[in-house]
């Protein structure tokens, strides 16, 4: 008898792919309150005590206890008589915590709108007579209040009180505007005052970034993982704080937000619309016609309807969907819908699959031979390649990070470089032709940009101007936006060397 070790995987639901293994899973129930069994014993006598102090009828929640059930709804309403203490929010702070809160009108606004609601969906409860009382399910102004003032707080001054509040003197960093000469002399001086010096980056890739061209400035700053929406300086703690945005005077990363990649399977029959064309792939293209409840071995089943060439029709059990493709075509025209039982799909395929056999031997034996031709080798990243990578205003998604990682190894291979990068608009294709660009340059080449439009042509110039403008790079356009004169005057710079 064969042993089987489980094995724990994430799939992709509509491919049905396992995409990785994992090590460990953590199941957790999905519910606030947990019901264990050792301490059923107390639950019922803490019940009873409730009902003798509130007059509220708990029968129902007892007789579910006592019979042994693990899971109750609505069980949260009596969570503190269960356990028998208050399991509020200050129960999870040490003593000596310290507590911040913003002004109290702003915190008494928000205590009203989050209190009103449930005093009104308690109101409109309350007749049945089976709740508990308002103040055994939520906590109001009065309580936090009363668990605020016994603790040590820390608030913001209000108006008129501002001789008794702690001035921490506390004032913004230096602003050094992307110049890291500047910046650099900024480390310094802080650096002599002994200051502990902490440069606070968003991603892991800034902080690498930023940590090589630190390198040979000081050993005392310290790189860590963090989002502040500034930085600081602290005299009386000697604690200067800095982050990678207003370093480079840029504003906060924004994300972008992925949009649909790529074709899928049909995921759903209520994707299809009636007269849609669909693939199957064993039968070839048909029409889908929609879903018929058919009875098969005294059994319903609910099948998808498509119809072929001539009458025939076949009808698809809804759970092998994953059979059915959506067709698509380019040039939209109507395509000739198979006929069940003929060979002429699987002919058509074997064909394909010959064609595809051929094209792949083509494919490498061009390969091969541009492997065999020398190609041009740029240097690995410079000071200043690293510099142009820590200035960009935004967080690098996981694509262009690994788009930007090949295409610099291609560059640095001494084989023909062959790349094509693909991606929709605003997916950060023009910032690795920068950072490409930006490389070739380095190694004291000309670059050239080609573009179909005038506009693409004075946006790129723009971009790769103001990205480059802190290096010794001179960057030209010529569209039809310049005149004859300056044509001609950009031609010659580029002739001598000098764009």
């Amino acid at each position: 008898e064969k042993s089987f070790k489980p094995v724990a995987r994430c799939c992709a639901v509509i491919a049905q792919r396992s995409v990785s293994s994992v090590k460990q899973a953590r199941i957790l129930p999905a519910r606030e309150v947990i019901l264990h069994r050792p301490f059923f014993d107390d639950y019922v006598p803490n019940l009873v005590r409730a009902e003798q102090e509130t007059g509220v009828d708990l029968t129902d929640v007892k007789d579910q206890l006592e019979l042994g059930t693990m899971a109750l709804d609505g069980i949260e309403t009596v969570m503190a008589i269960l356990y028998g203490a208050d399991d509020g929010l200050f129960t999870y702070l040490r003593e000596d915590a310290l507590l911040y809160s913003e002004e109290s009108e702003d915190l008494d606004t928000e205590l009203v709108k989050a209190f009103g609601p449930s005093r009104r969906e308690f109101e409109r409860h309350a007749e049945r007579g089976t709740h508990m009382p308002l103040n055994h399910l939520v906590r109001d102004s009065d309580w936090l209040y009363e668990c605020l003032n016994a603790r040590c707080r820390l608030r913001p001054a209000p108006v008129g009180e501002a001789d008794a509040a702690v001035r921490f003197g506390a004032s913004e960093p230096r602003v050094v505007q992307g110049e890291l000469a500047v910046l650099k002399q900024e480390i310094g001086r802080l650096d002599e005052q002994s200051y502990d010096i902490h440069i606070l980056c968003e991603t892991k890739g800034q902080s690498s970034r930023l940590q090589e061209i630190f390198a040979d400035w000081s050993d005392d700053v310290t790189f860590g993982l963090c989002t502040l929406s500034g930085g600081f300086v602290f005299p009386a703690a000697k604690i200067a704080i800095l982050n990678d945005h207003e370093i480079f005077s840029r504003q906060k990363s924004r994300y972008r937000y992925r949009k649909f990649k790529s074709a899928k399977p049909i995921s759903s029959f209520d994707a299809m619309q009636r007269g849609d064309f669909v693939v199957h792939v064993d039968h070839g293209i048909g029409r889908y016609i929609g879903l018929k409840r058919l009875t098969i071995s005294n059994r319903d089943h609910d099948c998808l309807e498509v119809t072929y060439h001539g009458t025939d029709k076949l009808f698809i059990p809804v759970e092998q969907l994953d059979l059915l493709r959506r067709y698509s075509s380019t040039e939209g025209e109507a395509p000739l819908l198979n006929k069940l039982g003929s060979n002429a799909w699987e002919k058509l395929k074997e064909r394909t699959k010959e064609e595809i056999f051929k094209m792949a031997g083509e494919l490498i034996q061009l390969y091969a031979e541009r492997k065999s031709l020398p190609g041009m080798q740029f240097s690995g990243d410079t000071a200043m390649q690293r510099e142009l990578e820590a200035a960009f205003p935004f967080q690098e998604t996981p694509d262009q990070l690994r788009t930007l990682e090949e295409v610099k190894q291609d560059m640095e291979s001494p084989h023909p470089m062959d790349r094509l990068v693909c991606g929709d608009v605003g997916y950060g294709k023009t910032e690795v032709a920068v950072r490409a660009a930006f490389k070739a340059v380095c190694d004291h080449k000309q670059v050239a940009v080609l573009v179909p439009t005038t506009i693409l042509a004075q946006q790129h110039y723009q971009t790769f101007a103001e990205r480059m403008a802190p290096f010794p790079v001179r960057v030209e356009v010529m569209s039809r936006f310049r005149t004859t004169k300056e044509w001609k005057a950009v031609a010659q710079a580029v002739k001598e060397g000098k764009v």
